[in-house]
Order: structure tokens, then sequence, then C-alpha cells
């Protein structure tokens, strides 16, 4: 995808010097291209972003995700008795 990027780059750069307006139609269509491919790159590492744990089996004994976050104080200690 970087080499695509790269290539849109280049091809936008041509077209802004190959005619009098730098800022014409395929200047802009090759910008909306990288734009697209960009968005690409994003959604995708976003994604792997979110499911980056997904295929990993812990099992039963991996410690409570609470525990992970949760203060050393509060996890160290039970939940007081109501009543």
């Amino acid at each position: 995808m970087s080499a695509g990027l790269a290539l849109t780059a280049v091809f936008a750069t041509i077209a802004a010097v190959s005619h009098e307006r730098a800022w014409n139609s395929k200047t802009i269509l090759w910008l909306g291209a990288a734009a697209v491919i960009l968005c690409g790159m994003a959604w995708t590492t976003y994604y792997y972003h979110l499911h980056e744990n997904d295929d990993q089996d812990e099992g039963d004994n991996a410690p409570d995700p609470v525990a992970w976050i949760a203060p050393p104080w509060i996890a160290s200690e039970p939940f007081p008795a109501v009543g």
C-alpha cells in the first residue's frame, strides 16, 4: 500500500507541473486517490489494533482484565460485606 501511495504522489506531482495551473482536474484526481489509499491504510491499522489479541488463547489461568487497570490497593482487597 505504501508503494501505491508513493506512486499517487508522483503522479499528482507530474499532473501539477505538466499543466499551466497546478490545481487541475488530474492533480485533484490523484490526490483523491492518495486520500483513498490513506483511508484504507488507517482502517487496516485500526482493525488490527482492535483485534491484535483475538488469536491468543490464554486459557482459564489468565488474570482478570479488571485487575490490569485497577489500582493495587483495590485489586488486593476483597469487596466489603454489605449490610
